[in-house]
């Protein structure tokens, strides 16, 4: 039985064509540094989450391997912010009806002998009540994936609780 997890560093891809398609609806360009920056941000709160959801879930979150560690590789796919913040000087709002997509893709592993104990994508979108405009930053970007990120890591928290514990 799995009793501790260990999460290997979050890998995030963009769709693809994504940077020259917001090029050419903005004004400000996307750099490929916004984009580095925006990749680094959102494995960064992608591994916050799953750590937080798997700890509120009674699993030790490590850094080892262990006969009870099962190893956790998550990705974020396919990545599609419909609004970025770019962080640049200036007054100007952006409103949208969805913050954008994205797809989970993770594979777990047995920490020691390295097998395969499963696979699960899933693509999510961001919508809003309604279809509604709503004023899109980098706060309300966080909170829509924070939003998505807890359902991916709660099914993961499900699976293991229904399999492992």
């Amino acid at each position: 039985m799995f009793k501790r997890v260990a999460i290997l560093e979050p890998f995030v891809a963009f769709r693809s064509n994504w940077q020259r398609d917001q090029n050419r609806s903005r004004t400000r360009n996307i750099t490929s540094r916004d984009m580095n920056r925006i990749k680094e941000d959102v494995a960064t709160l992608f591994e916050r989450v799953l750590t937080e959801r798997l700890e509120a879930g009674g699993y030790e979150v490590v850094d080892v391997a262990g006969e009870d560690v099962m190893l956790v590789r998550p990705a974020i796919i396919d990545l599609d912010i419909t609004a970025p913040d770019t962080r640049t000087a200036g007054r100007s709002r952006t409103f949208t009806a969805s913050a954008g997509a994205a797809t989970v893709y993770i594979e777990l592993f047995d920490s020691l002998s390295g097998d395969i104990i499963g696979r699960a994508a899933d693509r999510q979108a961001v919508r809003r009540a309604g279809g509604m405009l709503t004023w899109s930053n980098s706060v309300t970007n966080t909170v829509e994936a924070r939003r998505m990120m807890g359902g991916w890591a709660d099914n993961l928290v499900a699976f293991l609780d229904l399999h492992y514990k």
